[in-house]
């Protein structure tokens, strides 16, 4: 499942996301010019999917509620350009980045929660295939997985409606006044001793099978996105066993940039090993959704 946050690292605010795949990733994290605005994006090169932020504190990021789509497989064309998000970093008009995320359009798809922080404001989209949306201003520390708020759309039942809840409560738990990327980075990366492997926040497909003793395909988190939207820094925590990470600097010769962008190798954290809610509570909330 993945999760998106919207918080802050002392007085600077970050959208975050862990994103998480059954299948090793290709990523391109492009640091380039669109429209003339200076632009950082992580490029799949599986899926073609796009989340960044450019030089005037846009960022923006993603999760889905499509069921049937691990791979963004609705996704017609996989080239950037393709790609709503890839347009909307283009912009600086508040309205023309927000009527570019919600337009109606056959080639251009976007779905799910979409966090879009825009000229010192924070958004929350949440939309389906069909582009029935709801935009609202999102609060700090909220937090959204593979489930529905306001549509009846994403997982919400069985083992992934659990997961999808479980990892959306289990951040808001963990909320605290975070002091830097490490922080954000590893509060999202915990083991906790109570909890199966596959309903962490940070996933790792193989601890999921040595525990599950099957061969099916689990999920693992492929990396971690902090987008610094005060500081312009986009930082990105490249798991070693789920993802290949490379930097591409498209900028023009002796442009001098206005991004930092930072790049880091993670993997999951076994230790220390943390405990968090009952028995009750989590039997409870799995009989719920199970």
């Amino acid at each position: 499942m993945c999760i998106i946050l919207y918080t802050k690292i002392k007085n600077n605010f970050v959208l975050v996301k862990n994103r998480n795949s059954m299948y090793k990733r290709s990523i391109f994290i492009v640091h380039t010019l669109i429209n003339d605005v200076e632009v950082v994006y992580l490029h799949d090169q599986c899926s073609g999917w796009i989340e960044g932020m450019n030089e005037y504190g846009t960022a923006i990021t993603n999760t889905t509620l499509n069921l049937h789509d691990t791979a963004y497989s609705y996704m017609k064309d996989k080239k950037v350009k393709k790609s709503k998000i890839y347009h909307a970093l283009g912009e600086r008009d508040t309205h023309k980045i927000l009527n570019t995320l919600t337009r109606k359009d056959k080639n251009y798809v976007l779905e799910g929660h979409t966090f879009a922080y825009i000229n010192g404001v924070c958004y929350h989209i949440e939309n389906n295939l069909k582009n029935d949306y709801i935009l609202k201003k999102a609060k700090l520390n909220d937090v959204y997985t593979n489930h529905g708020k306001e549509l009846d759309e994403g997982f919400t039942t069985g083992n992934g409606g659990f997961s999808s809840y479980l990892s959306q409560k289990i951040v808001k738990e963990e909320l605290h006044p975070f002091t830097s990327y490490d922080d954000v980075a590893y509060t999202l990366n915990k083991n906790y001793v109570n909890i199966h492997p596959q309903f962490h926040t940070y996933k790792n497909a193989h601890i999921t099978k040595k525990f599950k003793k099957d061969k099916k395909e689990y999920i693992s988190t492929t990396g971690q996105i902090i987008m610094n939207v005060s500081d312009k820094e986009f930082v990105y925590y490249a798991d070693k066993h789920s993802s290949t990470i490379k930097y591409s600097n498209a900028l023009p010769k002796n442009y001098n940039p206005r991004i930092r962008v930072i790049i880091k190798d993670v993997q999951k954290r076994m230790t220390p090993r943390y405990k968090i809610f009952t028995k009750a509570f989590l039997r409870k909330t799995y009989k719920k959704y199970t």
